[in-house]
């Protein structure tokens, strides 16, 4: 009987750095608030707050799409101001929303974009890429959101990220206390 390890399985083309980021793996939690994203891993002295590419602990909950590409996060942020008509915000609140929600009124206060029918047939941001316009789902740009932290955490940690632990927190009104 022959076992592999993942030693074993390592790609020849990868030198000694991947190597040892392939072996090494660890979890992290994510709480995905309105309007920031904050990201932690424990590591041997305890729970680290990551930090992002700009070193800034928190990460805005924003997706922007220009003529050219989509800006996530902190590259968003500059954008509302420029361009707010093609900045997403409240991702968290717009998620599995039917178009005729009555929730949707009050997120339609909030957008600064305008909202309407994607294609997976829930709530989505009209805007403008790469010269089209598309009503992209609330689902893809938190999607686009939460592959970018955990790009940076991978960069952040030097390991691979093997588990990722969302918190998603619901609004104040459904949880507050009477």
């Amino acid at each position: 009987i022959y076992t592999l390890s993942l030693h074993d399985a390592l790609p020849i083309s990868w030198g000694p750095e991947e190597a040892q980021m392939a072996l090494r793996r660890t979890a992290v939690g994510i709480d995905l608030g309105t309007t920031d994203v904050i990201a932690a891993n424990v590591g041997r002295k305890g729970v680290e707050i990551v930090q992002n590419a700009v070193s800034e602990r928190r990460t805005p909950a924003l997706v922007s799409f220009t003529d050219r590409r989509r800006l996530l996060g902190d590259a968003a942020l500059p954008q509302v101001r420029s361009n707010f008509r093609n900045s997403c915000r409240g991702l968290k609140h717009l998620v599995g929303r039917a178009v005729g929600s009555p929730e949707l009124e009050l997120e339609r206060l909030w957008s600064l974009c305008p909202l309407g029918l994607a294609d997976d047939g829930n709530v989505g941001f009209e805007v403008s890429y790469r010269g089209q316009e598309k009503c992209v789902s609330a689902t893809a740009c938190l999607a686009m959101l939460i592959t970018a932290i955990v790009a940076t955490c991978k960069a952040w940690t030097k390991m691979e990220i093997s588990e990722v632990v969302l918190a998603i927190p619901s609004d104040r009104k459904s949880t507050r206390l009477n």
